[in-house]
């Protein structure tokens, strides 16, 4: 791997590049080009846009659909979008999470806490930052003068260097600071289709809405010392333990985390899918992701305009001088299996934001056959040749994309290969991820059918609202064995209802 920050062994000091080194792939040429890729909605999407402050009229927060005009296109309307970080954000995220690279995101003021006068010789405050230092994973805290090397996502995806505190961060504001471009560049997620393959004309044939919108339930904001869910003690995560909120303080007063009993974080946070068939159980059922109390609590609720199911966008990946590997690596974040489905934009815990990403064509830029070719001065430039299709292509893309990119030729003659495998082989797992978060990638990404997902709760308990009862009520019981933890998923993991919390 490329290492933008190299050890100088004579002063020991750390010599920072200005700029990416020379690359060279051991393994073959560095490939340039686009890949083009089709999303569909599975459930309903919520792709918010600008927000309008709650008020009496409009009874909770506003969250306008995100609205782009279609590109190389004379219709002036501007249609429902996805951004252009969404998916960078989601495809990104995947991506460190197979090549354990470090986290390029992480707030820094994510304070873990006990009550003081619980627990007086407790040391405050206790921050993600420290803990993942003693547990020795400083390498995967965001870039910072302490780090010594770049992640493979980082490389990919580029960075900005941040101060390890908040304080840090104010007394540089305004100096140079180390960055690195990526060599992935996502475009937005433009509308195409909906209801089985009809063209978009108007904004109304995609929205569930068309005035005034769909009030959510509340998204409840995670308890940031929720050791049910966060933490686990033990090297090993088939002998995993559930960690109460003193270990986490006694942390903070050991000077590292080598004991097996310590407390581990869990790992990197996934929502689960839910199956779009469940409802709130009432005689006047609802889907759960909308609200069945709308005259409480409005404060504290959003109204959104829902993009429909069945909705097709379609964008592209451009990507520069990457390597056979890092090629692969992108189309498997990209799609790592045929059942995976990916979850983007707002309402992920309530079960919006499924979709499915296809990637369709692998588009390849030839440099030296480029330049060999005479200019065509009538027509467009010819830039991508092709390189891979997938099976599933059917032609039917756009205007947008196909202008000065390439002919139907092309895609007809091009070998026919599912874009995501061309470059690597799952079962050979010749990209060396690790089985535990494969076995992960395959239940968590998977709609589960027969699952009922949501906020753990009690016993005749309604779905929505008082998420904290169950957590209560779990850090009540007398022994503590009999108190309960999110399991984490390993290679022999075979469904998810065998870490399953046990809730009504």
């Amino acid at each position: 791997m490329d290492q933008a920050m190299q050890q100088d062994k004579k002063t020991s000091e750390v010599q920072r590049l200005r700029r990416d080194s020379f690359r060279t792939s051991a393994s073959g040429e560095l490939i340039s080009g686009r890949i083009v890729c089709r999303l569909e909605t599975v459930s309903p999407c919520v792709f918010g846009g600008t927000h309008d402050a709650a008020d009496k009229k409009k009874k909770g927060t506003l969250i306008k659909p995100f609205l782009l005009k279609t590109p190389a296109s004379d219709d002036s309307r501007q249609l429902p979008a996805i951004p252009a970080t969404t998916l960078k954000g989601a495809i990104s995220s995947l991506l460190e999470a197979v090549t354990c690279s470090a986290f390029r995101v992480l707030q820094q003021n994510w304070i873990h806490s006990v009550k003081v006068e619980t627990n007086p010789s407790v040391k405050l405050p206790i921050d993600t930052y420290s803990l993942l230092k003693k547990a020795g994973m400083s390498e995967l805290l965001p870039i910072s003068s302490s780090r010594t090397t770049l992640s493979e996502a980082e490389l990919l995806f580029g960075f900005v260097e941040n101060g390890e505190t908040q304080a840090e961060n104010e007394e540089r504001e305004g100096q140079r600071v180390n960055a690195l471009a990526g060599r992935v560049r996502f475009s937005p997620a433009f509308v195409h289709y909906y209801d089985n393959n009809k063209l978009v004309k108007d904004i109304n044939q995609v929205l569930m809405t068309a005035s005034g919108g769909l009030m959510l339930a509340i998204l409840a904001s995670p308890n940031r010392l929720c050791t049910d869910m966060y933490f686990r003690s033990g090297r090993n995560s088939a002998d995993a333990k559930r960690i109460e909120k003193e270990d986490i303080a006694a942390l903070q007063c050991s000077s590292s985390s080598t004991d097996d009993d310590n407390p581990e974080i869990q790992g990197r946070k996934v929502y689960l899918h839910r199956n779009s068939a469940i409802t709130t159980g009432k005689t006047n059922s609802k889907p759960v992701w909308k609200t069945n109390v709308s005259n409480r609590n409005q404060d504290q609720k959003s109204v959104v305009k829902p993009v429909k199911k069945n909705t097709v966008f379609f964008f592209t990946v451009d990507f520069q001088n990457l390597s056979e590997r890092e090629l692969s690596l992108l189309c498997f974040a990209l799609r790592p299996f045929d059942e995976f489905r990916h979850k983007l934009g707002m309402g992920k815990p309530l079960g919006l934001g499924t979709v499915e990403i296809t990637p369709e064509v692998i588009l390849k830029v030839d440099r030296q056959k480029r330049y060999r070719t005479a200019i065509n001065l009538l027509g467009e430039s010819r830039r991508y040749e092709v390189l891979r299709k997938s099976p599933e292509f059917a032609g039917d893309w756009p205007d947008w994309l196909k202008k000065g990119m390439i002919s139907s030729d092309d895609i007809d003659e091009s070998p026919k290969e599912k874009t995501w495998e061309f470059f690597q082989d799952n079962q050979d797992n010749k990209l060396n991820i690790d089985a535990d978060v494969l076995q992960a990638l395959k239940l968590l990404g998977t709609v589960q059918s027969n699952l009922d997902v949501h906020y753990p709760v009690q016993q005749g308990q309604e779905l929505e609202g008082e998420h904290f009862r169950w957590f209560a009520n779990e850090s009540r019981k007398a022994n503590p064995k009999d108190r309960q933890f999110l399991k984490p998923i390993n290679a022999d993991t075979k469904s998810l209802e065998e870490v399953q919390l046990k809730t009504k």
